[in-house]
């Protein structure tokens, strides 16, 4: 049995604010370039506690329990880590992007493991990577490029900052398969696809995205395809994303409302 008495969650806010927004080095060296962005982030989430086991030295009489049998004072790493993450612009819209995180144990008792909800776990909490880690590519157009090639099951696709023209090393150099993944390429030839409804969003200082929204946009009006496009305060951000998606479903809502008339 635990009684938790101080939860030191404030921690967030002073150790790993003060430690962790201290301009770094390496990300200002002029040696990395504008197109590469790189965060150490952390969470501190330490706990006082109060454990005790719920027995008493007297209730095995005539062989009485030894040791402590009251509550005795201990402190708790609950759910702390740090980590590194960052992204590289590669070209064509796409981005190299990679997560490195730990699980953080400051005390004695790293408490519940995140994976199993249990005290006794295999895994090593605290091993370098034990959390959420990844390296990959990450691109901006997954969301019209599945809607247009598939548009027997999806209506409509919200595009946040994505771009229209496949290239890059994603693809390998293979123009097939860029012109394939074009979605700008894909609307013009497939009629079907003409039936979606696009809703696009970017910043307006996010230059690269946003002339590439309104030059789709373009194109869709040429086409005669639904369309909106949203120009809203910010750069490439998830200011900008989140408030894009909000806007694009409320978007949605409005013509899902009037086909239910």
């Amino acid at each position: 049995m635990k009684r938790r008495k101080i939860l030191a969650a404030s921690a967030t806010a002073l150790a790993v604010a003060a430690a962790f927004s201290t301009p770094s080095h390496v990300v200002a060296a002029d040696a990395l370039a504008t197109d590469t962005t790189v965060q150490l982030y952390g969470h501190l989430d330490l706990s006082i506690d109060d454990a005790t086991k719920g027995l008493s030295a007297r209730a095995s009489s005539p062989h009485p329990l030894t040791g402590k049998m009251g509550w005795q004072a201990d402190i708790s790493s609950n759910l702390s880590y740090f980590g590194l993450r960052g992204s590289h612009d590669i070209g064509g819209g796409n981005r190299m992007v990679f997560q490195i995180e730990t699980q953080v144990d400051v005390a004695a008792t790293p408490g519940l493991s995140p994976i199993t909800n249990s005290t006794t776990d295999t895994k090593v909490p605290a091993a370098l990577g034990s959390r959420n880690s990844f390296l990959g590519i990450a691109g901006g157009f997954g969301a019209v490029n599945l809607a247009s090639r598939h548009p027997d099951l999806f209506g409509a696709a919200i595009s946040l900052s994505g771009y229209f023209r496949a290239e890059g090393v994603a693809f390998g150099g293979s123009q097939s398969l860029m012109r394939a993944n074009s979605p700008s390429s894909t609307v013009r030839e497939t009629p079907a696809a003409q039936r979606v409804r696009f809703i696009l969003v970017a910043g307006e200082s996010d230059s690269q995205y946003l002339r590439s929204a309104e030059a789709f946009a373009a194109e869709l009006d040429q086409l005669r395809v639904p369309h909106a496009l949203f120009r809203l305060p910010g750069g490439h951000e998830s200011w900008v994303w989140t408030n894009g998606l909000v806007l694009g479903l409320v978007e949605l809502k409005a013509q899902l409302g009037e086909h239910g008339r």
